[in-house]
């Protein structure tokens, strides 16, 4: 063993210095290393040398390139791979976690919940594998890590690759097993050759078993016993072993372990929804942190989430990105339906009229046909600028960049309504269909407008090449069945861009009276997620997603965002927002890609996102975001002229807007025009616009220090602590917590603790308040108390802390000089939730980590 250990260092010495043996399993040895190129730890995973000699390096290498290219949240990636000295070998990142047989191991099954929980993540990860025609052959406990909250799959493609070289051979050979009998599906078990990707299907129901009950479900004496049970056998019921498993868990698992495969599930995309509702309350499972919502057992089919607002408010801002053109720019490709005009005399049929139009959009989104403006913009539009005048085609054109429009009006006639409508070429100004009229009784129906937008979708589908027998019904989403529930979820709608909370009556009204009518409760979810109400929002948008059949590709994509926002996983949310912006790539689509392009440390992508949004249009311009990230991953990247130029634009619009002034700031001190900077701040206390001044002049005085000018810096945190004594103190307590960090930023630790004392006896579980304790205790030298905070952080284990302690206790070790423990948790923090970006940049309390390359190459963009 001495003498293999050493041959492989020797062999690999000049890419990695292998440390240790730390592993090993039936096909590989698992060794810790250092990579030395890029200076972090992998694991070197060495096939066994009777293994490496059957197989030989090229096809092994060649089948394993195919797994390399695997890029996805809950997969592990493969870095390198080659061959040494008669050593065939793979290098993967090293995870700081335990493996899931560990798990197991010290506790039996698991928490019905966080089985769940691991079972969607190693499902979603076999979705995109299997979309990649990669099928993993060897799922078992021993290829899942567990890394803070999140599941890893290991060795995609390893089984694969030495099956696939082997060719068909005996299950074992010279003691090395070809995948694992206890989890291997009849078609491996019987070596047939014609094995897919439902053999994964299979061991996830293996999987599963045992993270119910304990043991898999078929057991033996002799490798060869198991697998005839495989062949043979039918798993007994789970309930067997655990009676509290919901029989609806239970019938997902059986499935997945039937002999034939074409009786188990097809594919991992069909399993993972069914796993998705069993996360939800409806589901039967309340998932680890989840708080039931009331009632919600009786919306059941009820959630329906609708595109722009939800996009736009997981980022906490309530507006929208505007689309738009002008004639030479118009789309043909895109369709925008304008609200139909009330020509009754009635004004109680306006909301008609606009019950119209999202019927239609929604109708048209289902089946496909052309490039669709959400109603949801249209309407922001019109909050914007009025109800259309005149030539309603021209201005809706106008705004929204369509080149072809639908509109329509709303005459009573007798005791009837009648909906009349045109398709128009906003471009030539011709009528491309004139349609059929729709009569109806005089309060209207649900009927009407269903039978409008198959109309309009059949001519659209005609002129767009569907052909008529498209086989669809592009209005099988359930509208509300009364005008009455839209107008609550209008108001609603209207109400939520001003004042959120206020919005919630009108969307619960609007439920109460139609209980299929989804769309207001995803904004009901929408609310509490921006309020901070993690767990309610969870079950919000878990819900939702037992709808997706019922949902437009744009609305799936926002879900699946919005979900990925409290799923502590910055990759994850990153991905989403690149489906966003393929099925949405004319609204808020460009803004979460740049946005989460950002939070990942893709400073160059998210440039490249940011440059399609259209910031010639006034929605755009007047949207902080689209302003506040290019000119955040502009200063990140040092260049500060770009930053500068880019936030002038900016005044020029708004020349009164403080977080734009902020920004000028920011880019004056990093281009150390230090005069104009503190003119620039001085301007900022007579501007009348939200965000109070302290939070303003605290962040000059971080900067000021981030870029060396210490006297100014010392200076700027005076004036900011004046100013917060300075407020009546019936008002002080309303900016209490900013206040504490303007005097801990300054590094006044008596008067700082005093303050956090206070505020932790409040919400004792905040890391945000116990976090500042810890490094105020490192910073006055107190090592236990420093130590004893760093635990209690440590110990915090509950959903919806987005790495907050674990960033707090980076701080701490770095504040006590313990730079590869602080950088180690730096990487944990931006895994569970996002790369802190410009905050990181002038953080006071990691500065001890200043040219250390290990965090300089933290603040690096990755491209």
């Amino acid at each position: 063993m001495t003498d293999v250990f050493d041959r492989l260092k020797a062999a690999l010495c000049d890419r990695y210095a292998i440390e240790r043996e730390i592993g090993s399993g039936g096909m590989a040895t698992v060794y810790l290393a250092e990579d030395l190129k890029h200076k972090r730890k992998v694991a070197v995973k060495v096939l066994r040398p009777e293994l490496a000699a059957a197989l030989g390096p090229e096809r092994f290498l060649k089948e394993i390139e195919i797994a390399a290219g695997l890029t996805h949240p809950h997969i592990l990636p493969l870095h390198d791979s080659g061959e040494s000295d008669g050593f065939l070998f793979y290098v993967m990142p090293y995870i700081e976690g335990e493996s899931l047989r560990d798990k197991l191991a010290r506790e039996g099954e698991l928490p019905i919940p966080d089985a769940v929980k691991i079972l969607r993540e190693v499902v979603d990860a076999l979705a995109h594998a299997h979309d990649n025609n990669v099928v993993h052959r060897d799922i078992k406990p021993d290829n899942v890590m567990l890394s803070g909250r999140h599941a890893l799959v290991t060795d995609f493609g390893v089984a694969k690759a030495v099956t696939e070289a082997t060719g068909r051979q005996e299950l074992t050979t010279a003691g090395v097993a070809l995948g694992t009998p206890a989890y291997m599906a009849p078609e491996q078990a019987a070596a047939d050759p014609h094995i897919d990707h439902r053999a994964d299907i299979y061991a996830v129901g293996a999987l599963a078993y045992e993270l119910l009950t304990g043991r898999p479900p078929f057991t033996g004496t002799t490798q060869q016993e198991i697998l005839a049970a495989h062949v043979t056998k039918a798993a007994e019921p789970v309930t067997k072993y655990r009676d509290s498993v919901p029989a609806a868990l239970e019938q997902l698992v059986l499935k997945c372990l039937e002999k034939k495969a074409a009786d188990r599930w097809q594919t991992a995309e069909e399993l993972l929804p069914q796993l998705e509702a069993l996360a939800t309350p409806s589901g039967g499972v309340t998932p680890t942190g989840m708080v039931p919502v009331k009632g919600a057992r009786s919306w059941k089919k009820s959630l329906y989430a609708l595109v722009g607002v939800v996009a736009a408010v997981a980022i906490g801002f309530g507006a929208f990105t505007m689309i738009g053109g002008g004639g030479d720019s118009l789309n043909l490709e895109r369709v925008a339906v304008a609200p139909f005009v009330n020509r009754t005399g009635d004004p109680e049929f306006d909301t008609y009229g606009r019950w119209t139009a999202t019927t239609i959009t929604q109708g048209l989104q289902r089946a496909g046909i052309g490039e669709v403006v959400p109603s949801s913009i249209v309407d922001r539009f019109l909050q914007e600028v009025g109800d259309l005048t005149g030539d309603a085609v021209s201005q809706m054109a106008e705004l929204t960049g369509a080149g072809i429009v639908v509109t329509g009006v709303l005459y009573l006639a007798g005791d009837s309504l009648e909906l009349s409508g045109e398709v128009v070429d906003a471009i030539a100004g011709d009528v491309l269909y004139a349609l059929e009229t729709v009569t109806g009784p005089e309060d209207g129906s649900r009927e009407m407008l269903t039978e409008m937008a198959r109309r309009v979708a059949g001519a659209l589908a005609s002129h767009f090449g569907f052909g008529m027998e498209f086989g669809f019904d592009p209005t099988t989403f359930n509208p509300p069945a009364n005008p009455e529930a839209f107008r609550e979820y209008a108001q609603g709608l209207d109400m939520f861009l001003h004042n959120q909370q206020a919005s919630l009556p009108h969307f619960h009204r609007a439920h109460e009276l139609d209980s299929n009518y989804a769309a207001p409760l995803v904004y009901v979810g929408t609310v509490h997620l921006n309020a901070h109400r993690y767990a309610v929002a969870d079950s919000f948008f878990s819900i939702a997603r037992l709808m997706l059949d019922r949902m437009t590709p744009v609305e799936r994509a926002q879900l699946d965002y919005l979900t990925a926002q409290l799923q502590e996983d910055a990759e994850l949310a990153y991905r989403m927002s690149l489906g966003v912006k393929e099925t949405e790539p004319y609204a808020s689509g460009p803004y979460l890609a740049c946005l989460s392009a950002y939070h990942t440390n893709r400073l160059y992508e998210a440039l490249e996102h940011c440059n399609d949004i259209d910031m010639s249009l006034p929605g755009n311009r007047q949207w902080g975001g689209s302003w506040g990230v290019p000119t955040a991953a502009h200063h990140m990247l040092g260049d500060y002229e770009a930053e500068y130029d880019f936030v002038r634009e900016g005044l020029a619009e708004q020349p009164d807007r403080r977080s734009f002034r902020n920004i000028e700031v920011r880019a004056l001190i990093g281009l150390g025009r230090i005069d104009e900077a503190l003119d620039r701040i001085d301007a900022l206390s007579n501007l009348r616009s939200p965000g109070h001044l302290g939070y303003y002049l605290r962040q000059a005085a971080a900067e000021f220090r981030a870029h060396g000018h210490l006297d100014a810096a010392e200076r700027m945190f005076e004036r900011t602590i004046d100013w917060y004594r300075g407020i009546p103190p019936e008002e002080l307590d309303r900016w209490r917590r900013s206040f504490a960090i303007a005097l801990r930023d300054a590094g006044r630790w008596e008067e700082a603790a005093v303050e956090y004392r206070t505020l932790v006896e409040r919400a004792p579980d905040d890391p945000n308040l116990l976090g500042p304790l810890g490094v105020i205790a490192a910073a006055r030298g107190d090592l236990e108390r420093a130590a004893e905070i760093n635990g209690q952080l440590a110990g915090m284990d509950r959903p919806y802390l987005f790495g907050r302690n674990t960033l707090w206790r980076a701080r701490i070790a770095a504040m006590l000089g313990e730079r590869d423990e602080a950088v180690r948790l730096l990487r944990q923090a931006f895994s569970e939730r996002e790369w802190y970006g410009i905050w990181l940049h002038r953080d006071i309390y990691l500065e001890s980590l200043h040219g250390y390359e290990p965090y300089e190459q933290l603040l690096r963009s990755r491209e």
